[in-house]
């Protein structure tokens, strides 16, 4: 990309914006965010922006109100394709109510991977697998019985990681994953269920894989900052 393109990003919460900064970042866009559609008007009009991202429905102002003036013959972003982030998991719900002028329409529905694939769909960009990085810290796992398991990560990425233990949990359980790095004193919390049991060469038990369902708030996007982090190093030796 030989010029940053603008993404102007408008009543997305901070949680949600977490998790699609790591797309926009790694792509070299220039974000502008703003708490409120109404407060957004005059720039959005006045700046030519690749997309606008908009929380659907936006608090200020009604949707096909705003989409009339920044997508209006004399804006400067009249061209801009529209991606609005809905709450709801069922999408037909959100689609039935989506105004004309709306390009895509992302959702909680299929999970992280989904929206992210959305999203790069609206920005015309390839949508590359999670960041995948060797790194050794300790998890420690709690299971639905209360049971805690002390483990160990290994090739970890914001969508699971391969937990080195000998003692595995059943395949299809749900656990509670925390875990730190050096450095950080604010632990990752994640759900996880897991996919798979990993053997050594001997045949022994060697751990297990983890799939992440759901972060708290906030903990995906510096997971993935961390992990872009650490990539980016690697890449430099």
């Amino acid at each position: 990309m030989s010029e940053r393109e603008n993404i102007l990003v408008v009543e997305v919460a901070e949680g949600t914006y977490d998790e699609i900064a790591t797309v926009l970042t790694r792509n070299d866009f220039t974000v502008d965010r703003f708490p409120t559609a109404s407060a957004a008007l005059e720039l959005v009009t006045l700046v030519s922006f690749k997309a606008i991202i908009l929380n659907h429905p936006p608090k200020t102002i009604s949707i096909r109100d705003f989409l009339a003036r920044a997508k209006g013959p004399e804006s400067a972003s009249r061209d801009a394709l529209v991606g609005v982030f809905v709450s709801s998991k069922k999408p037909e719900h959100d689609l039935a109510g989506t105004p004309e002028g709306v390009d895509i329409v992302i959702g909680p529905f299929g999970g992280q991977s989904a929206r992210d694939q959305q999203l790069c769909k609206l920005l015309g960009i390839t949508h590359r697998a999670a960041v995948r990085v060797k790194v050794t810290t300790d998890v420690v796992l709690t299971d639905r019985r209360s049971n805690r398991l002390v483990a160990q990560t290994e090739n970890l990425s914001t969508s699971g990681v391969l937990a080195i233990t000998e003692e595995r949990l059943p395949l299809g359980d749900s656990v509670t994953a925390e875990f730190s790095f050096p450095g950080d004193q604010n632990p990752f919390v994640v759900e996880a269920e897991v996919v798979r049991h990993a053997t050594g060469a001997g045949g022994e038990a060697a751990g297990m894989g983890l799939r992440f369902t759901s972060f708290r708030d906030g903990h995906i996007g510096r997971l993935a900052r961390f992990l872009e982090s650490l990539y980016a190093q690697s890449s430099q030796r």
